[in-house]
């Protein structure tokens, strides 16, 4: 009934790099669109041209608890690691404050994930005839 409030920041060559063919990127893509079309859901895009300063040592999640000191996960090839000393936090709020600040809007982060869809849809992907006003609807009811 009060679901948790995620803020996801993606660097755009994640949304590039074809996994699976282009047709599962496309279906991904679109999932995502549908994730970041809910209330509690945030989905950023941070750009190439953002550079370093959009680049985190890895994927990680600072959790962060009504109750409870937050903490900081940090995920390893075959193992995740829980963070709790106040440096370490401090440390991954201050990297994840700087890929927020490079990273796009709502907006623009929403349109570009169309526009990357629709590449994939182009190519092929989509499998709905000829490929035309599949995903300019689900954009539509999206927006």
């Amino acid at each position: 009934s009060d679901p948790a409030q995620c803020s996801f920041y993606l660097h755009g060559n994640v949304l590039r790099a074809v996994v699976g063919g282009p047709r599962l990127m496309y279906e991904q893509i679109l999932y995502l669109l549908f994730l970041d079309g809910r209330p509690q859901c945030n989905i950023r895009i941070v750009p190439v041209t953002a550079g370093v300063s959009g680049m985190a040592a890895g994927s990680f999640q600072i959790f962060g608890y009504p109750e409870g000191a937050p903490l900081v996960c940090v995920q390893h090839e075959s193992t995740s690691e829980f963070l709790e000393s106040k440096e370490e936090l401090a440390c991954h709020r201050h990297v994840l404050r700087r890929v927020a600040s490079v990273a796009l809007d709502e907006t623009r982060s929403r349109d570009l994930m169309v526009s990357i869809a629709g590449d994939f849809e182009r190519q092929g992907a989509a499998g709905h005839g000829d490929g035309t006003g599949s995903l300019a609807g689900v954009a539509e009811e999206q927006s």
